[in-house]
């Protein structure tokens, strides 16, 4: 799979529906694969659903299309109810098979950015919480709510199943609601805070601790040899571009923006090397950094309302003429006419 240096690519097996889902709307699962056979060119039934590889773009899309084919209530409704464990390959057996909640939720926050390696998580705990906060790396565009609420949603519901009942979340999310707070309430038994300063997740230490329903010895030593598997094969797939990726937009949260010079010596390269290496990868420096200053942007003219100085800073630009230039070039609008929501690119 040729990659651009900055691509990021999923497993198959995370566009999976569960049949009960698919069975509600009336499809079966060979609905499910036809459909992506046609939608991203790969023949489900003859792949490997964890060797075969997807890229960010195609993952939208099809999360673009479930949203608007099952309404998007009914589709995090229906999916966060019919989701388990085992949907999530090598990591939910782990997850379902650990010793306690705190096991199962330590394995998600450790191994989430295997399935998903456009989010970065990170602990929030308190003497009397535990939980994350999850950040994404990447732009997802229309899906970035959807995509925020099914993450966390199915997080809480998995955790709740596996403590039979008793582990209770609370959510956070930064965007503000799109359906009323009582879907939230009548689907998911719980009531998120939108509007907040983060995407968060904590559940009480007094329920994390309990031991887990599904604990397994034997079947929990397998399961996370197959998590050492699914690292191992997507390792090759963690190009030099990606890995700078992630690094510069953890900086970013720093409010830090090394130079090239600075990189390479973080990744133990000289300067030339560093750039040869990005550049036989289809990549550059400069590219990367412009990229990921233009995800922070979109966000921040998405979801806050920050001034424009303001998102000028944060993102890392010298000056607003600099960023009004750069964000044009690469969104085909002012930063304004973005934050409006035109959504159609400048003649």
């Amino acid at each position: 799979m040729k990659s651009s240096g900055q691509d990021i690519f999923l497993p198959l097996f995370v566009l999976q529906l569960p049949q009960k889902t698919l069975a509600r709307y009336g499809l079966c699962q060979q609905d499910w694969v036809d459909l992506l056979a046609v939608l991203l060119d790969v023949d489900v039934d003859d792949s490997n659903l964890t060797d075969t590889l997807i890229s960010l773009e195609d993952y939208c899309q099809v999360v673009r299309l479930a949203k608007n084919l099952f309404g998007r209530d009914r589709f995090l409704g229906s999916y966060v109810a019919d989701i388990r464990a085992r949907h999530m390959g090598a990591v939910g057996l782990a997850m379902e098979a650990a010793p306690s909640i705190d096991d199962s939720l330590t394995l998600w926050v450790e191994n989430a950015h295997l399935l998903a390696p456009m989010v970065d998580i990170v602990w929030r705990e308190t003497a009397t919480a535990r939980g994350f906060e999850i950040r994404l790396t990447a732009e997802l565009g229309e899906i970035t709510e959807t995509f925020m609420e099914l993450i966390l949603l199915m997080t809480a519901a998995l955790i709740r199943n596996l403590s039979g009942g008793v582990a209770r979340a609370e959510i956070g999310f930064a965007h503000a609601p799109e359906l009323p707070l009582a879907f939230y309430q009548d689907s998911f038994g719980l009531t998120p805070a939108f509007g907040q300063a983060a995407n968060t997740l904590s559940f009480p230490r007094s329920q994390t601790a309990i031991v887990n329903d599904y604990y397994a010895p034997l079947l929990y030593k397998q399961a996370l040899q197959g998590i050492r598997d699914l690292r191992e094969a997507l390792q090759g797939h963690l190009t030099l571009g990606f890995r700078v990726r992630q690094y510069l937009f953890r900086c970013a949260e720093e409010a830090r923006f090394p130079t090239q010079e600075e990189v390479a010596e973080h990744f133990s390269m000289s300067t030339r090397t560093f750039t040869r290496h990005l550049q036989e990868e289809g990549a550059s420096f400069r590219e990367l950094r412009i990229a990921l200053q233009n995800d922070i942007a979109r966000r921040l003219l998405r979801q806050s309302t920050l001034p424009i100085k303001a998102i000028v800073e944060r993102a890392g630009f010298s000056n607003i003429s600099a960023f009004s230039r750069a964000f044009h070039n690469a969104n085909g609008q002012t930063p304004l006419s973005f934050r409006r929501g035109s959504g159609e690119p400048e003649v």
